[in-house]
């Protein structure tokens, strides 16, 4: 008995043994730790447009490497079972904090070696430098009707209380829109989506046309990744035969939140359309980190509400401060109705840009400033965002 249980411990050292000697030989020989360490992208720099992600081992014979993982902000990447470490990827139009991580793994899964690299620090909420500022306004008279047909000159811009040039405007037809629909799938929704998802679809075909791109974030406790976006109208009706059980908790401020880092890489006029039926119950961003991300984010947010006794107030907020609106929702059977009054507003939309203050270093001037839209010499209700971060 003692010899037996003498030689188990041995054997055990012996595997062990065997399977590190052949990544350590290396290192060994030289004197040096097994490593790994990135070629490029290079640090503190924004990373944008397609990029070559090149990755090299030090000290660490390849064939000792099971697998070497490549993760992109905790996401996998891709992986690799033999070298070259080169991966070409497209890193978006604007720059974001990013944060790459790669791992090697020997025979057994075990972790050879890991290293980290980071770019540019930037604001989550917005890009480096601001070019130019886009504007979604929505005008109605008096009686509550839209007023169409204005032109740039009818416009006075304010910021901060400055008279800016308006370089162009838009209208529905002539600006393309990306546009994201959050929908709630939470346990309260079983008996609603199906309703809900119809009325989705009938709005999406209505009101997307050739140019205009679209996607979806669904969300229960957890937040689903969206599948890219598209202006493909068949796809998206696709997309919403659901593959995912209507269950759990509501965690709609991590799906708003999942959203605006979603769009905020995304250029151009964006939107936001949310359906949900209940309060937050498990997200892990508070709504005072949420209001400040819709706060620094161009983008508008309608929002439509079907919790019985009393609206969300934090939806409420949000659509305010990005200059759309909630709709209170009190039955079902009306949801086809709000969607459809969402439609008649962007069809509405005014867009103005404009070049914000030139002079200095833009990256010295994140600060809020405020927005003012008014039409010369008349009386209008006019909705839009609060102001821009620059």
């Amino acid at each position: 008995m003692r010899r037996k249980k003498f030689i188990l411990p041995v054997i055990f050292i012996l595997l062990f043994t065997l399977t590190f000697t052949s990544a350590f030989t290396l290192a060994a020989a030289n004197g040096q730790k097994p490593g790994v360490v990135f070629l490029s992208p290079k640090k503190n720099q924004l990373w944008t447009g397609k990029r070559k992600i090149k990755i090299e081992l030090k000290n660490i014979e390849p064939g000792s490497v099971r697998v070497l993982e490549l993760y992109l902000d905790g996401r996998l990447l891709k992986e690799f079972s033999a070298p070259p470490y080169v991966l070409t990827h497209q890193f978006g139009l604007q720059g974001q904090n990013r944060t790459l991580r790669v791992v090697v793994r020997g025979e057994t899964f075990n972790i050879l070696a890991s290293a980290q690299r980071k770019s540019f620090r930037v604001d989550d909420s917005h890009s480096v430098e601001v070019k130019q500022v886009l504007v979604p306004v929505v005008v109605k008279d008096r009686k509550g009707n839209y007023v169409r047909g204005l032109k740039k000159e009818d416009f006075l811009l304010l910021s901060d209380n400055r008279p800016m040039e308006i370089s162009y405007l838009s209208t529905r037809g002539t600006e393309r829109f990306n546009m994201v629909q959050v929908i709630d799938i939470s346990y309260s929704m079983q008996d609603k989506i199906h309703d809900v998802l119809q009325a989705s679809e009938n709005f999406m075909k209505q009101l997307m046309t050739g140019k205009d791109k679209g996607t979806f974030v669904f969300f229960n406790q957890r937040v689903f990744d969206h599948t890219g976006f598209t202006s493909d109208l068949q796809e998206l009706v696709e997309r919403l035969n659901l593959r995912s059980p209507v269950m759990g908790g509501t965690a709609i401020y991590d799906a708003i939140a999942y959203t605006l880092n979603l769009m905020n890489k995304t250029p151009g006029w964006n939107i936001i359309v949310i359906f949900s039926d209940g309060m937050d119950n498990c997200s892990y961003i508070d709504r005072f980190s949420l209001v400040k991300k819709v706060k620094k984010s161009p983008i508008v947010i309608y929002a439509i509400d079907n919790k019985l006794g009393g609206s969300n107030d934090v939806l409420r907020e949000i659509c305010s401060l990005s200059g759309g609106m909630l709709f209170p929702l009190t039955s079902v059977k009306k949801t086809r109705r709000v969607y459809e009054k969402i439609r008649e507003e962007i069809k509405a939309q005014y867009v103005l840009y404009f070049n914000p203050a030139k002079g200095g270093n833009p990256r010295t001037f994140k600060r809020f400033h405020t927005l003012t839209v008014k039409v010369k010499d008349r009386q209008y209700n006019i909705r839009t965002l609060k102001g821009y971060y620059y």
